[in-house]
């Protein structure tokens, strides 16, 4: 058994105040109706004052937590392997510890046959992942996690993680599992900016298109930070069967500073069969 994974921007990104936060994720979550059970979805990672009622409109729109969720979130840090599994046994929030499926975890790491590694390096101070527990500890205090970070991947190998991710997950309803790829949309562009290069990207997620959504990242030099773990998860929900993505939320910060001129912009999408 690993070690317990401790909170690295608890207090930063989100009140690290057990009462406090349960205040705050329930605030983000306010007036969001339950709808669609997705299989996926695309979910920002900034702090809650930025990007916390983007991420709730998705998670309140659940129509429940299945048993296993599986994060998937970029690394920048820049510590650790560019496929970087978590070996802890769980992860600790303000809300309490949430165990890591272990099994699964080291499943993947033998499905990926040397590509992957058991890597808490990675995982060690990057926020991506960590922010989304408290939405889920408030929805579902018994979750289980399978938390990964992705980075520098080609699309090939993004599309042989995918297939090794389904064949660990193949055994799960689309009752029991949900996958969450953790993002920011463009970064530090003019909110205009940030509107026209992020949907050029996010027509292509519409269309369930992950090769022309990596791609038209890469081309067109947009800044979201999530583009692996994104791409994966439309690849993974595809071989799941997934037939739809719909756009549930956008926004950037300016619509809390004031400052339009230079913005991050945060989306959040379900994947749906």
């Amino acid at each position: 058994m690993g070690s317990v994974r401790k909170s690295a921007v608890a207090g930063q990104f989100y009140p690290g105040d057990a009462v406090r936060l349960e205040k705050e994720v329930d605030a983000c979550l306010l007036g969001v109706s339950k709808g669609e059970q997705p299989l996926a979805g695309f979910v920002p990672h900034a702090g809650y004052l930025y990007s916390g009622k983007c991420a709730g409109v998705f998670y309140g729109s659940l129509s429940h937590v299945p048993p296993l969720v599986v994060l998937l979130g970029p690394n920048h840090t820049g510590l650790g392997s560019s496929i970087a599994i978590s070996g802890h046994s769980g992860w600790e929030t303000p809300l309490g510890d949430i165990p890591v499926d272990q099994e699964r975890a080291f499943a993947l790491h033998s499905e990926l046959g040397g590509i992957g590694s058991i890597d808490d390096l990675a995982h060690l101070r990057e926020h991506s992942l960590e922010v989304h527990l408290p939405f889920l500890m408030r929805l579902r205090p018994d979750v289980t996690i399978l938390p990964v970070t992705l980075s520098f991947l080609t699309f090939e190998i993004i599309e042989r993680f995918a297939h090794a991710l389904q064949v660990v997950t193949g055994d799960l309803s689309s009752s029991g599992v949900l996958l969450i790829a953790s993002t920011d949309m463009s970064h530090f562009v003019s909110a205009r900016k940030a509107h026209e290069l992020d949907h050029m990207a996010l027509e292509h997620a519409l269309a369930m298109d992950p090769h022309g959504l990596y791609n038209t990242v890469r081309e067109k030099n947009i800044s979201m930070c999530g583009i692996i773990p994104s791409t994966a998860a439309l690849c993974w929900a595809m071989e799941r069967n997934a037939s739809a993505c719909r756009l549930l939320s956008y926004t950037n910060s300016g619509e809390v500073s004031g400052d339009l001129d230079s913005v991050v912009a945060y989306a959040s999408l379900g994947i749906y069969l």
